[in-house]
């Protein structure tokens, strides 16, 4: 569809309301939709987290996000240039992709943030409301409106892709 595509993706570190850092990502299409979304760290670590990319160190206790933002800036932005952002399922594959190793982690907080981001991009770029992006992305009907924080791990579970989300 025409107008779709990744023109720009943007990450930085942002911080929760109880000051714990987490990466947002922007999103632009070719025809000036924008998708933001942010991934924090939780409380819970289960079996099943995403693993995230922390990078260590005594500031913020070693829960920095840096690393992340630039994985997302230097590797992912570049690898999803021209990437159809309302094909959710190429989206994550071509991040999937981008370290088949799993010792070479992008962080899922990285791979999280840009995922969701390139879903709201993807949904605003055809105009449709987000639940029905995650419809078409998933290959169901019966989805209702979603907190939009849900619908990338949705999506990932939708998909069994353990590797982005929980």
């Amino acid at each position: 569809m025409s107008g779709t595509a990744i023109t720009s993706i943007h990450a930085r570190q942002v911080y929760t309301n109880r000051g714990n850092p987490g990466v947002e990502a922007v999103v632009t299409t070719e025809n000036g939709a924008v998708g933001r979304a942010m991934c924090t760290s939780g409380i819970s670590v289960g079996t099943h987290e995403i693993v995230f990319s922390f990078d260590g160190g005594e500031k913020f206790r070693g829960k920095g996000v840096m690393g992340a933002v630039n994985n997302v800036n230097n590797i992912i932005a570049p690898a999803l240039r021209g990437v159809d952002a309302s094909n959710q399922q190429l989206v994550d594959r071509t991040m999937l992709a981008i370290t088949p190793d799993e010792n070479a982690k992008l962080g899922g907080n990285a791979t999280a943030a840009v995922s969701a981001a390139a879903l709201k991009a993807g949904a605003a770029a055809l105009g449709i409301p987000l639940s029905d992006t995650l419809k078409r992305a998933c290959f169901v009907d019966d989805i209702p409106e979603l907190d939009s924080s849900l619908l990338a791990c949705a999506y990932a579970r939708a998909r069994g892709t353990d590797r982005m989300c929980s």
